[in-house]
């Protein structure tokens, strides 16, 4: 890349090389101890990178592979950076698949599955909020299950200056948000500085400029013109959501409201 240009954090690739490391767990303590409005102190040392990996008992279906998957005393976060809306589908079966992995084998008691939390990070127009969530809702709007949660993020809402944020703790999530758009080296260290420490900021600013010069993802990210690009993610995301829709037959008995 030229200059201090940087291949943003939005882009899915770029995302999961930088954070999915143990170099990254600083940072990530930060975005979890804001994103659960829990002490850092809380977070530090009790947060961990679990394997990316979703492998198939199914022979037919090829192993997927989530963006980030961490354990904070007990509770699974899975965290998904998506740059259109096709992937909803599949993202809700990855996040039943984990909850459902969570079960210790042997173990039929479906009340020992750990709470699991999904947070999507959407790169794309869509929603009327910025933050909203969703829970698992009976015909009586009641939520059924408290241990599964999904979290939409409107990343583009970050971009809007006549929106206005909820609470605080929107505005925080917002600070994370202008990181992950940042495209290039002036805009994320300014960005980050007000969300960690000067060390953390070298840290990933390093982190980053040196995967923005590296051929392999400088070629996934510019390779293809930008219209290609997303023609062909919109066609194997259709593909992996015919797929999809079939695992989650069994779920929509229940309804996924938003809140």
């Amino acid at each position: 890349m030229l200059n201090d240009k940087i291949i943003p954090l939005t882009f899915d690739r770029m995302f999961t090389n930088v954070f999915n490391s143990i170099d990254m767990l600083p940072i990530l303590e930060r975005f979890i101890s804001d994103f659960l409005e829990l002490p850092l102190e809380d977070v530090r040392g009790n947060l961990k990178l679990l394997s990316r990996d979703l492998t198939s008992e199914v022979n037919i279906e090829r192993d997927k592979q989530v963006d980030l998957l961490l354990n904070i005393n007990n509770e699974i976060i899975n965290i998904e950076m998506n740059t259109t809306s096709v992937g909803h589908q599949r993202n809700y079966v990855y996040a039943h698949k984990i909850a459902g992995t969570t079960l210790e084998r042997g173990d039929n008691s479906y009340s020992n599955i750990l709470k699991t939390l999904q947070i999507n990070f959407n790169n794309y127009k869509g929603g009327k909020r910025f933050i909203s969530r969703e829970y698992i809702k009976n015909e009586d709007n009641e939520i059924t299950d408290k241990k599964f949660e999904i979290v939409q993020i409107y990343i583009e809402k970050v971009l809007d200056k006549s929106y206005n944020y909820q609470n605080k703790w929107e505005e925080q999530i917002s600070k994370w948000c202008k990181l992950l758009i940042s495209d290039n080296l002036t805009m994320l260290e300014e960005g980050s500085s007000g969300i960690m420490e000067n060390e953390e900021v070298k840290d990933l600013s390093r982190k980053v400029e040196y995967l923005s010069k590296e051929p392999r993802m400088v070629t996934l990210y510019t390779a293809l013109p930008h219209e290609e690009m997303i023609k062909n993610t919109l066609m194997n995301e259709a593909r992996e959501q015919g797929m999809a829709e079939g695992m989650a037959e069994g779920q929509r008995q229940k309804t996924i409201e938003i809140v």
